[in-house]
């Protein structure tokens, strides 16, 4: 979760279509930040569409966190560790909008996109050929 920053590129009208750069030969689709919805814009960016709302991105969360309760109920519900989970506020939204990168890297995988941390083994590799990638989505921490 953290602050996203405008695009260098030119801003698109409102409405989602792309701004021609000056040469007109490429578009780059941009959405303009609205309230905490970094991940929506980011995916919307990355894909160069608007693929995703944050309905879209909720009905992920649910997924995940449904997923994860799956998980942390294999080993009993009647256990300390699935009675904190179950507690707590959702890990995968925020309440000003943020969503997690699980969320993320699962909204990609719609599309048959795949997100490597940069934190894994795989990560650091990629990183150290950042031309060879097609494209990184960044996250400044809060």
């Amino acid at each position: 979760r953290g602050a996203c920053r405008s695009s260098p590129f030119p801003r698109r009208p409102p409405g989602g279509t792309a701004a021609p750069m000056a040469d007109d030969s490429l578009t780059i689709y941009h959405e303009k930040q609205a309230a905490g919805l970094c991940a929506v814009h980011a995916l919307n960016a990355l894909l160069q569409a608007p693929l995703f709302a944050a309905p879209d991105l909720m009905t992920i969360a649910r997924d995940v966190e449904a997923d994860e309760r799956r998980v942390m109920a294999a080993a009993g519900t009647d256990t300390a560790d699935y009675l904190r989970f179950v507690a707590r506020d959702s890990a995968h939204v925020a309440d000003d909008g943020n969503f997690s990168v699980d969320v993320v890297q699962r909204a990609l995988a719609v599309w048959s996109v795949r997100l490597v941390r940069s934190t894994t083994d795989e990560g650091r590799a990629l990183m150290r050929a950042p031309l060879a990638q097609t494209a990184f989505v960044c996250n400044q921490g809060s």
